[in-house]
């Protein structure tokens, strides 16, 4: 595979050289050289550039279109003979949502490289949308993901699943205590997670199952990531909604303390995501050590 198209199409995907050379561990020159050299090869320019910033011509659209066909047939036929020998790609990138990144794949992530000391792993971090999308412009080989979306371009695989519960700082003078109704919990300052974030979704989903309208609730602050939010919690007298995976520490220290919701119990599935149809011998291999290894 010309490694010339894997550089054109990675500034294409980012639009930036800085960041395709980052991501591709090369030099910025480096990356221009290969442009430079496509371009020539061709007879045309691939890029127009406006100050800092790039954007593609048509010509480099029209380019763009042939190199995804063909570094999909690579990738194919990768796959077909590494399954074949039982093997996986060299180089695995996969996404994982927030809380899964942080709270749940880093445990797992020793198992993989014991297994496969030869793989060099990256795992991106994203909330649920941004995941799917990476996948969707295959960024990254799949991701793990809080819910499930429902795009008819991915695949949804069953993983593990996950509670979600109400806390607070553990406070004895709490007015609370350990239980409050649906009507309490609306005059009761929230702490959320940002539009998009697979947990927010699951959690206003449910809320409405009792009578309560996301609308309604009390918002103190919106924070994009769990630890911004315990450290919060730590400091305030607000609740938040946050994966049960994610404040075993706190729980067992005491820091912080569960909050139950009269008629409210939040679980959700989380999944394994790829694209539709893909049969890649690297992701059933993962997927199923992951598997295996949590349960």
């Amino acid at each position: 595979m010309d490694f010339r198209l894997q550089v054109f199409k990675k500034v294409a995907d980012k639009l930036n050289f800085t960041k395709a050379s980052e991501e591709l561990f090369i030099s910025q020159p480096a990356v221009s050289k290969h442009i430079r050299e496509l371009e020539t090869k061709y007879n045309v320019q691939l890029f127009e550039r406006q100050g800092n910033k790039i954007k593609l011509t048509q010509e480099g659209k029209v380019l763009l279109n042939y190199a995804n066909q063909l570094l999909d047939i690579y990738k194919n036929m990768e796959n077909y003979f590494l399954g074949i020998n039982n093997q996986i790609n060299k180089n695995v990138v996969f996404g994982a949502s927030s809380t899964i990144s942080q709270y749940i794949v880093p445990k797992l992530i020793y198992q993989l490289k014991k297994t496969y000391p030869e793989v060099k792993f990256t795992l991106i971090n994203g909330n649920s949308s941004e995941i799917e999308e990476l996948i969707l412009k295959k960024e990254i080989d799949f991701g793990i993901i809080e819910g499930k979306h429902n795009n008819p371009l991915l695949e949804y695989e069953f993983f593990i699943e996950d509670e979600i519960v109400l806390l607070t700082k553990n406070n004895e003078n709490s007015k609370f205590k350990n239980f409050i109704t649906a009507e309490e919990l609306k005059k009761t300052p929230l702490v959320l997670r940002e539009k998009g974030s697979g947990t927010r979704d699951i959690i206003e989903e449910n809320l409405k199952k009792i009578a309560v309208n996301p609308n309604d609730l009390f918002v103190d602050l919106t924070l994009g990531n769990t630890e911004s939010i315990k450290n919060y919690l730590l400091n305030s007298e607000s609740f938040s909604f946050i994966s049960i995976h994610a404040v075993q520490e706190e729980l067992k220290e005491k820091k912080l303390q569960i909050v139950d919701v009269k008629n409210l119990e939040i679980t959700r599935k989380l999944y394994f995501v790829k694209v539709q149809g893909d049969h890649s011998s690297t992701y059933t291999s993962i997927k199923q050590l992951l598997t295996n290894s949590y349960n």
